[in-house]
């Protein structure tokens, strides 16, 4: 697959507003050409094989946090996503979050678990 393929491909999955492929593409290589906001060089290939992964994060943590009543703002303009280097955000790991809500929810169907149940349960 060439670049722009897979460029494609990630841009498809955005679900904010975008443009099409030949402006988007192109703000993209030339958003390569500039330094990133911590002094690194942008490396084209590098981001490629990043964005789908990010997206698909962006995605799940934006339902997830949606289900929860959590605030999340709307979707950026894709362009904007790309310039602000948005797929190397540090999200909070809402998977342990999910995980948590998810026991608490147990709890309440089925109540807590004494340490001496649970310990005659492993036993």
């Amino acid at each position: 697959m060439t670049n722009e393929e897979i460029f494609d491909i990630a841009r498809k999955m955005y679900p904010g507003k975008r443009k099409g492929l030949a402006p988007e593409f192109a703000n993209f290589v030339k958003r390569s050409t500039k330094p990133a906001p911590d002094g690194m060089k942008f490396d084209v290939d590098e981001i490629l094989h990043m964005l789908e992964d990010a997206i698909k994060y962006h995605i799940a943590h934006h339902k997830w946090a949606t289900a929860q009543g959590i605030f999340i703002a709307p979707w950026k303009n894709f362009q904007t996503w790309i310039n602000k280097n948005c797929w190397d955000e540090e999200w909070p790991d809402f998977n342990e979050q999910f995980a948590q809500q998810e026991h608490e929810d147990n709890e309440l169907e089925t109540g807590p678990v004494s340490a001496q149940a649970a310990k005659g349960f492993w036993e």
